[in-house]
């Protein structure tokens, strides 16, 4: 069997030394070469971790290596430049603003409070407080209104009417008043929260309202009334869901949804027509004389002119 030598070293080459010798790297010639070793099997020879010529990946690392090392002596030089022209600027603007006649504020934060959305208006009116948005005079309120009052204390019938007919003794002090978009005529409808031990007495007393012309009724523990007797069926199917009730009015539902505080009355304008409803409660002519009806005229001006949807009477 011949030896198969290197032509360079004169290194007997061994099996799988086919077209590179494994001592010295020299590329051998054809006549030394075995050609017919298959591609793969060269392959499998010479890569990093199954060579079988620790010399010649020694060669291939250290020059791998070197490389690397370059392009991280690169990145280093070019982080220690930028760290120093930092520097340097730094001392330079130091340098110019203590030189110079400059001088600078300080920003500071202006803080901008928030435009309330309901407006508060003070009266002399002696009235009692209380919170507002009971649910259920909404739930007797039609939804297509135009205004919307709350009250908390019927001493205001004083200067309404000159006979209340009993009903701010026998009420529990609230009450809400409202007036229908269609119905401008009589499109008023009123509900009064009525004492638990005065409920059947005024349930016997509705013939009195009729003989004013009003339409009258019981619901639950609410006097319902009105002038107009399309307003009164209508406080009923609202109660009975037959039409959509105040519950449902998205902007009842968004004034409902803040912090209204308490107050004497709470005045909801709900539509475009709001004004001609509020035109009628000013040219209404109130009882009293003096102070009282100065006040009162002020106060319904104020709610008149006021540019809020959202009012609150204290």
């Amino acid at each position: 069997m011949s030896v198969r030598l290197c032509p360079k070293c004169q290194h007997e080459l061994k099996s799988y030394d086919h077209f590179f010798c494994s001592n010295c790297g020299e590329t051998l010639p054809e006549n030394v070469s075995d050609p017919n070793v298959p591609i793969k099997t060269l392959v499998s020879y010479y890569t990093f971790e199954e060579s079988k010529s620790p010399k010649t990946v020694k060669v291939l690392k250290h020059f791998v290596s070197g490389v690397k090392a370059k392009e991280n002596r690169k990145y280093i030089v070019i982080a220690l430049l930028l760290i120093f022209a930092g520097v340097i600027s730094e001392r330079l603007y130091g340098v110019i603003m203590n030189n110079s006649e400059i001088v600078l504020t300080p920003k500071k934060t202006v803080e901008i409070p928030p435009s309330p959305s309901i407006e508060i208006i003070n009266t002399p009116l002696s009235l009692q407080k209380g919170p507002f948005l009971n649910n259920d005079f909404a739930k007797l309120v039609p939804s297509d209104i135009s205004i919307y009052l709350e009250f908390n204390d019927l001493s205001f019938l004083e200067f309404v009417t000159e006979n209340d007919l009993g009903i701010k003794d026998k009420s529990a002090g609230k009450a809400a008043l409202f007036k229908t978009n269609k119905d401008l005529d009589n499109g008023w409808g009123a509900i009064i929260e009525l004492k638990q031990e005065s409920i059947v007495e005024v349930a016997a007393e509705l013939d009195q309202f009729k003989e004013k012309g009003l339409k009258a009724g019981i619901s639950d523990k609410y006097l319902l009334v009105s002038a107009s007797e399309n307003i009164y069926e209508n406080m009923l199917r609202a109660k009975d869901s037959l039409i959509l009730n105040l519950v449902r009015n998205p902007f009842y539902s968004q004034t409902k949804a803040k912090a209204v505080p308490e107050g004497k009355i709470l005045i909801l304008k709900m539509s475009q027509v709001n004004d001609a409803a509020l035109e009628e409660v000013l040219k209404f002519n109130y009882f009293g004389s003096g102070e009282n009806l100065s006040n009162i005229s002020q106060l319904m001006e104020r709610i008149l002119n006021s540019r809020y949807n959202e009012l609150v009477i204290n």
